[in-house]
């Protein structure tokens, strides 16, 4: 499996936690699989996802900025419908320790998320880009 992959099965098993995927999670999930996987089906791939234990998935990542991007949206997902429930809280916390995220990034990843919902939003850190340029994710790597 490609961290591509398991990043979207990640970021299905967030927006289950809670119990319910509010629409602008749907929206967002539905984002990612046109930008990362036109071809999958969101309501197959939350039902396949369902019972995927989440060591599982962190397992098949390798690459320190796949890690890094994966949590990142983790949280963006987490925040999107305005509510960072306690069981994603929860997750998302398994999914730092799991992907051995260091304090001084999950900081930065929680401040570039933070930014993004506010009101005027500012260009990533160099350090995200720098990792998103390491990863698995961008398109001309």
């Amino acid at each position: 499996m490609t961290a591509v992959q398991t990043a979207l099965k990640l970021w299905v098993k967030m927006t289950l936690v809670d119990g319910t995927i509010h629409e602008q999670e749907r929206d967002f999930l539905n984002y990612m699989l046109q930008t990362y996987a036109p071809e999958k089906d969101l309501d197959a791939l939350i039902e396949a996802v369902r019972d995927i234990d989440l060591a599982t998935l962190t397992s098949q990542v390798d690459a320190y900025a796949d890690r890094f991007f994966i949590a990142m949206n983790a949280l963006a997902i987490a925040h999107c419908d305005e509510t960072y429930s306690p069981e994603e809280r929860r997750l998302f916390q398994k999914l730092l320790v799991a992907f051995e995220i260091t304090d001084e990034d999950a900081a930065l990843l929680a401040a570039t998320v933070a930014d993004q919902h506010s009101a005027t939003p500012r260009n990533p850190a160099a350090r995200v880009e720098a990792l998103f340029a390491e990863s698995s994710f961008y398109r001309d790597h």
